[in-house]
């Protein structure tokens, strides 16, 4: 109880000091933390997130690809089935979703930008709406077109369409028959839809797939012809799966020269990902700056806080105290000061990590604390700092020459108030 009492008055005798290095404790401890989670969420982003994201497929010709002397052109229903078919025979688990947009006449329809011709686009289900050729759309007002073709053609026009022909949800607009240009084709109003993309975009005329191929507007034209594209999009469970429906596709005949398999979704992440990745390098660096910088400032406080202690210790030598006794003090002192930094900035970067995060990346999954392995490391490190500069304090009391006591006579007489409240506390350990 001596020593610890002592312990602390001689603490108190340097409170700015001490109370700066506690400060710098945490804080070196708590960007420990933080850096810490910052770099294992990046590595995360990298491994097991990834390792766990849907994959969207698409094939397209390669830009100025060329193999069997032909440039590519862009695949066709036939191609598509006789691929799809080798996928399914090679037991490859997929989904798929489309569109097909190709231009098209309507009688007595304005559109909405009279520079752009009209499309009509072929949707394979709702979800599409919001991948399709002009980007996002938005339903305003009625419904979606009927997906599964129960219940007649029906189709969703742009807000500026239904405003400029005075058009709404039950209305009957007329297409051309691509087949034959004698007939039409009458086609219900299902919706309307808020266009997100320029004014082209709100000239499209948005249908079922089923509309669109019943009436033979898949075969008009082909695809990569003006207006006409078909997209479609295979859904694969991660990207393992994608290496193996790449590897799959080549087996089956897709020439690698002029077509390539990409992701979509899997670019989409990786450019979510790309911030916390640009940070992490930064944040990696800044760490090891902030280690080395606090481990100096930790040897610069232990120096003077010993070497303004020599007084005191030849005073509490020359009494009777014994090494040992004195370098479990100085070591007490240490720990007095660098353990409760420790925890505070353990503390402190548990609580700061979650906004760290957020403020470089949000993604779902993706773990915004620092976690039991991060704490363990960093207060386990910082614990065998802690320790060390202890065992530091207590080697300077054991190897304190005693011959020093009388290399300029008997020690002088204590004249400040920090040697004499040393002279006491040596009094009181004697």
């Amino acid at each position: 109880m001596f020593v610890l009492k002592n312990a602390w008055r001689a603490i108190t005798r340097n409170k700015a000091r001490n109370v700066t290095f506690l400060i710098v404790c945490m804080a070196v401890t708590a960007s420990t933390v933080v850096g810490l989670t910052v770099l294992q969420a990046d590595e995360d982003t990298r491994t097991t997130i990834y390792d766990s994201q849907s994959a969207e497929a698409v094939i397209s010709p390669r830009t100025g690809g060329k193999g069997q002397g032909k440039t590519a052109k862009p695949l066709g229903w036939e191609e598509y089935s006789k691929y799809a078919q080798f996928l399914q025979a090679n037991s490859l688990q997929f989904g798929v979703y489309y569109y097909e947009s190709a231009p098209a006449r309507f009688l007595d329809l304005k559109p909405a930008d009279t520079k752009a011709d009209m499309q009509l686009v072929g949707l394979s289900d709702a979800s599409v709406t919001a991948k399709g050729p002009y980007g996002k759309i938005k339903r305003t007002q009625g419904k979606d077109p009927d997906y599964a073709g129960t219940s007649g053609d029906s189709a969703m026009i742009s807000q500026s369409m239904a405003k400029a022909n005075k058009l709404k949800p039950g209305s009957t607009i007329r297409l051309v028959d691509p087949k034959d240009a004698s007939r039409t084709i009458d086609v219900k109003v299902s919706g309307v839809y808020e266009a997100k993309g320029s004014d082209v975009a709100a000239n499209a005329v948005y249908t079922s797939f089923t509309t669109f191929a019943q009436h033979g507007f898949d075969r008009t034209t082909q695809p990569g012809d003006k207006g006409h594209e078909l997209k479609v999009v295979f859904q694969l469970q991660n990207p393992a799966a994608l290496k193996q429906f790449t590897d799959a596709l080549h087996k089956a005949g897709l020439s690698e020269k002029q077509y390539k398999v990409t992701s979509p979704s899997l670019q989409a992440y990786q450019r979510s990902v790309q911030p916390l990745h640009d940070q992490a390098g930064k944040i990696k660096g800044l760490l090891i700056a902030i280690l080395v910088f606090g481990a100096i400032l930790a040897l610069v406080w232990l120096a003077f806080a010993l070497m303004a202690r020599g007084n005191e210790l030849g005073m509490a030598i020359t009494i009777g105290v014994t090494k040992a006794r004195i370098g479990w003090r100085l070591a007490l002192e240490t720990l007095m000061i660098t353990l409760p930094g420790l925890i505070l900035g353990l503390v402190a970067g548990w609580f700061l990590c979650p906004p760290a995060i957020r403020s470089l990346i949000s993604l779902p999954g993706i773990q915004q604390t620092a976690g039991g392995a991060i704490l363990w490391r960093a207060g386990g490190t910082g614990l065998l700092v802690c320790l060390a500069l202890a065992v530091a304090a207590w080697l300077h009391a054991g190897l304190y020459r005693t011959s020093r006591l009388y290399e300029t006579g008997a020690p002088k007489a204590s004249t400040d108030k920090n040697a004499a409240a040393a002279d006491a506390d040596a009094k009181e350990n004697a």
